[in-house]
């Protein structure tokens, strides 16, 4: 008895006449016919047998004998069913499922390459272990092949994610300090963070592994951004780092002031930033760094304690320059002596050279002040008395800043062109050896006769 290929007939021999019957496994008859005279038999199969089947056949006379049982096999031309139930377990190492009894089960990759295989059992379960662990979200491709190379449809079955992509490589930030652009793994999505964890963009990593994310605040004073891609599993990588290039100047140091002694410049910047205090003709008086609190503190090589405006400026690190905050250093320094001083003939006008700016007074010896003028930009002035000095007069003339610092005291004799006044009170002795009476004090009293002849003199 032999099955055709197509599992539809049996065909065979038999005692003619006699009526030959074929059962499955379970005792069900799948057909029957008569043997012909010369003893073969055709038996056509409902449903045909195609699975490797094993068939009984036997012979049964008119008489109702029935023949032993002959048994044959049924080729093996059906593919097993798809293999079902299949699950990958968490860390990636093995996928179990269900197939045909008996048959190779096979796991392969998108590429087709064979990551494990196994037979499965009575019952048919299977395990099959990995080799690699499958851990990123690859679809996997599982194939039940029964003895008779008859493969089944693949199942598919998609390992959990659990690895983290790689860091995003050739990242970089434009001169603008707006687009960060670089490469990652594909599909991820990329975000930028500052130092505070705070997100200033996000975009999506192309098909050809490259992205490109525009920043909501472009990053222009030497910030450090960090960049993760984070998979559609949520895995998120190491994140790379990117600096932006420092375009941004400081802001103008705020809080400045100068101690009283004039020595030290204290206030507010930029952290990390260099501050430079000069002088009104630029030359630089001392320098600081501020502190991470952003404070700072300047102490100066030539105190400034004449009224000088001090410039004071913060450079960060990339030499960008703050605008210019301003302090004025207190005066408390005196002027010096007026120079140059003298008085014209009349005795009316002192001139001289002194501080530009101050306030030059002059004074008899009494204190009394006889005239005030203000020194000018070329450093001189000229003060009209009130009173003009011809009398061999000491003035004391003092120079005064805006602050009210007074110099030392300079000072300058009047000529002396004014003759005293008539000596009054004049008495001559009775003896006629004296006179005496009252004159300028410290002028010589001479007395003559009527010819003109002196006949005594003294200092009064």
């Amino acid at each position: 008895a032999v099955v055709s290929d197509d599992g539809v007939t049996v065909t065979g021999k038999a005692e003619a006449g006699s009526t030959v019957a074929i059962k499955d496994a379970d005792g069900t008859t799948l057909g029957s016919a008569k043997v012909a005279a010369d003893g073969t038999f055709t038996v056509t199969l409902d449903p045909a047998q195609t699975n490797g089947q094993i068939l009984s056949v036997t012979a049964t006379d008119a008489a109702n004998n029935t023949s032993l049982a002959t048994t044959t096999t049924a080729p093996d031309t059906t593919a097993p069913a798809t293999p079902t139930d299949v699950v990958v377990s968490d860390d990636g190492v093995t996928v179990t499922g269900k197939a045909e009894a008996g048959s190779k089960v096979a796991i392969k990759d998108a590429a087709g390459t064979t990551l494990g295989n196994t037979t499965a059992t009575a019952d048919g379960t299977f395990t099959v272990t990995l080799d690699p662990a499958q851990t990123n979200g690859q679809i996997l491709s599982v194939v039940s092949t029964d003895t008779a190379g008859n493969a089944s449809d693949p199942a598919s079955v998609t390992a959990k994610d659990t690895t983290a992509p790689v860091e995003p490589s050739d990242v970089q930030l434009d001169a603008a300090g707006s687009i960060v652009t670089g490469k990652g793994e594909v599909g991820s999505t990329v975000t930028v963070t500052d130092t505070s964890g705070k997100a200033l963009g996000t975009g999506t990593i192309g098909a050809d592994g490259s992205f490109s994310v525009t920043l909501t605040t472009p990053q222009t004073n030497g910030q450090t951004l960090s960049v993760v891609s984070t998979d559609t599993a949520g895995n998120a990588s190491d994140p790379a780092s990117v600096t932006a290039k420092d375009t941004t100047a400081p802001v103008e140091p705020s809080d400045v002031q100068l101690d009283a002694a004039g020595s030290i410049v204290t206030g507010k910047g930029e952290v990390g930033s260099t501050v430079t205090v000069t002088d009104a003709s630029g030359k630089a008086l001392g320098t600081g760094t501020v502190g991470a609190d952003g404070s700072f503190s300047v102490t100066l090589t030539t105190p400034q304690t004449n009224g000088q405006i001090l410039s004071v400026v913060s450079t960060d690190t990339a030499g960008n320059a703050s605008d210019p905050a301003s302090v004025t250093a207190k005066d408390t320094t005196a002027p010096v002596e007026p120079s140059d001083v003298q008085l014209d003939a009349a005795g009316s006008i002192v001139t001289g050279k002194g501080e530009v700016g101050s306030t030059v007074t002059v004074t008899d010896t009494s204190g009394k002040a006889l005239g005030t003028g203000t020194i000018g930009a070329d450093g001189s002035f000229s003060v009209t008395l009130t009173t003009p000095q011809t009398n061999g007069q000491t003035l004391s003339i003092v120079s005064t800043d805006t602050a009210g610092n007074a110099s030392d005291p300079a000072s300058v004799t009047a000529k002396d062109t004014t003759a005293p006044t008539e000596p009054s009170g004049v008495q001559l002795s009775d003896d006629g050896k004296t006179i005496t009476g009252k004159g300028e004090a410290g002028s010589t009293v001479t007395v003559k006769d009527g010819e003109g002849k002196e006949l005594g003199h003294a200092t009064v």
